[in-house]
């Protein structure tokens, strides 16, 4: 499974703006593209830092997201917001092992 890490700065005046659009993008990849399993949007204890933690099928699946509709939406919205922003792509390296424990997919 292909896992996507990101760690959001968001400027102050937008963190509210901020953590609804994110949500909702994180809501919208979860019901409408099939190979998203994970999206889950975290918030700091500073107030306006973000992390999320989205896993897909595959790298193919993650394009597919920077690609989709609300996706973009997303990007193009919040863009201004942003005060910094790094991504990790990783590999989940014991997918079976967490699909035992009930809350992950199997591949």
């Amino acid at each position: 499974m292909f896992v996507v890490v990101v760690n959001f700065s968001i400027h102050e005046s937008h963190v509210e703006d901020f953590e609804q659009a994110v949500v909702q993008n994180a809501g919208d990849s979860l019901r409408l593209e099939d190979d998203c399993f994970v999206f889950d949007v975290c918030r700091a204890d500073t107030g306006k830092d973000f992390f999320l933690y989205e896993v897909y099928r595959d790298a193919a699946a993650f394009e597919r997201h920077l690609r989709a509709p609300h996706f973009l939406t997303f990007s193009e919205m919040t863009r201004h917001w942003v005060h910094s922003k790094d991504v990790r792509l990783l590999t989940l390296i014991d997918p079976p092992h967490q699909a035992a424990r009930g809350n992950r997919p199997r591949p």
